[in-house]
């Protein structure tokens, strides 16, 4: 009990302490090691928090101590219909020594809507916003295919997904020993 307390405030002093604004979220978190130690602790935390191949593209570069990561994200709404909203992101992590820079960025939404059991091709690779991407509703329906209080409805719950995604992987970087040892 005592060590769920004592995460849920370190989780909320990560959140406080991050920078996000307009789903970008930005942190340098200091470590001890080198720039090689921090680049495969970064590796090991990626490994076990994205173990999902199908929706994750890596590329890593040890010389300059970056490993870029897409990812894919879902946001499910119900109504008349059951919409699947898919979003892309990118999220970076730079290392060196004694130091680690994570970012989360680029967040877009894919190509491919589901509804119901169709798929359906809309408008993709629109950046996703904090404020409604358009200044009327008929642009925004264009741009985006919502209409402002249904673009809220889907932003809102990948915002908060999001925001996990990140706090998780910098909470999991913060932590001396990434695999379990004791066996």
């Amino acid at each position: 009990m005592k060590r769920l307390t004592t995460l849920i405030i370190f989780t909320f002093i990560v959140l406080m302490a991050q920078s996000q604004e307009n789903f970008v979220w930005d942190t340098i978190i200091d470590l001890q090691g080198t720039k090689d130690e921090l680049f495969s602790k970064a590796k090991m935390v990626l490994a076990q928090d994205f173990n999902d191949a199908d929706n994750v593209t890596r590329n890593t570069d040890k010389e300059a101590g970056a490993i870029l990561i897409k990812a894919q994200e879902t946001v499910f709404t119900h109504g008349w219909f059951d919409i699947t909203y898919y979003f892309e992101y990118q999220l970076t992590i730079l290392a060196k020594d004694g130091k680690l820079r994570v970012i989360l960025k680029d967040t877009r939404n894919s190509k491919i809507t589901k509804v119901g059991t169709q798929t359906v091709t809309v408008n993709g690779n629109v950046p996703v916003s904090s404020t409604y991407p358009a200044t009327s509703e008929k642009e925004g329906k264009k741009e985006f295919g919502l209409d402002a209080n249904k673009y809220f409805e889907v932003i809102t719950p990948l915002h908060a997904k999001l925001q996990l995604i990140f706090a998780k992987i910098v909470t999991d970087l913060q932590k001396e020993n990434i695999i379990e040892d004791e066996w």
